[in-house]
């Protein structure tokens, strides 16, 4: 386990204590090596078999989604949602509705979408 010792006491704490790692009990590693899988938008099939081929180690689907998700959450939460500006001068930005809300009476297609 990693530990630290704070320079003004004596007392110890654990990387995993009060942190995003203390989150998911597994290896920092591995958690790292998920977020770089995350940070170029792997599939969570494809991370799963990254982590098994790299680390040997079996991870559920629901670990690496719960990792997503939480990734998600810690990047939403530090938009500037107040001064988001998309495109620019000469730049046009197409948002397609149907990825942020659901089809309703089988009008249109909904996307696929991965965790």
């Amino acid at each position: 386990m990693l530990t630290g010792r704070f320079k003004t006491c004596t007392t110890y704490s654990s990387i995993y204590s009060d942190s995003f790692f203390g989150l998911f009990r597994k290896p920092i590693k591995l958690v790292l090596a998920i977020i770089k899988c995350w940070s170029v938008q792997l599939t969570v099939a494809k991370v799963k078999a990254v982590i098994e081929m790299n680390f040997n180690q079996k991870l559920s689907d629901g670990m690496i989604i719960s990792l997503y998700t939480k990734l998600r959450q810690a990047c939403s939460l530090k938009l500037d949602k107040e001064n988001l500006t998309l495109g620019g001068i000469g730049r046009i930005v197409e948002i397609i509705v149907s990825l942020y809300c659901k089809v309703k009476h089988h009008k249109g297609k909904d996307l696929k979408r991965d965790p």
